[in-house]
Parts: C-alpha cells; sequence; structure tokens
C-alpha cells in the first residue's frame, strides 16, 4: 500500500510529485477514515521520518498525513 511506503524508508523510490499528490488524496474529507487508520502510525514514524528525510519530503507528509481534520 503506498501509504505504508509514505511512512517508511520506501519512501526514497517514489517520485516527489508521487509523495506530494498521494498525500493531497488523503487530505479529504471523503478519505478521513482512511487517514484515520494512518493515525498510529503517523506517530510511531513521523520523528524518524522527519530526521532522516529530506524536508521536501517530509513536510508534505507531516503537513498532510497528520490526524487533525477532527479539531474544531
Amino acid at each position: 500500500m503506498i501509504s505504508d511506503k509514505l511512512l517508511s524508508n520506501d519512501v526514497d523510490s517514489l517520485r516527489l510529485h508521487q509523495v506530494r499528490s498521494t498525500v493531497a488524496g488523503y487530505r479529504q474529507f471523503s478519505q478521513i477514515d482512511i487517514l484515520d487508520e494512518l493515525a498510529e502510525p503517523f506517530f510511531a514514524k513521523i520523528l524518524d521520518l522527519v530526521n532522516t528525510k529530506a524536508s521536501s519530503v517530509s513536510e508534505p507528509i507531516f503537513y498532510g498525513l497528520r490526524p487533525n481534520m477532527h479539531a474544531n
């Protein structure tokens, strides 16, 4: 699954536009159930991702997959 690649070292096999467009696809209210499923893996892996990948890759993933769409 592509979301598994986004939160692992396999993200290096994706092009930058693939990362950004995939993240944008998850960042929709119609995809909120899928985004909710990514919450636990997100918190487990985001720190390592931010510390080891370029900001051009880690920032879209951080801001796109962070589970904050339930906030009011």
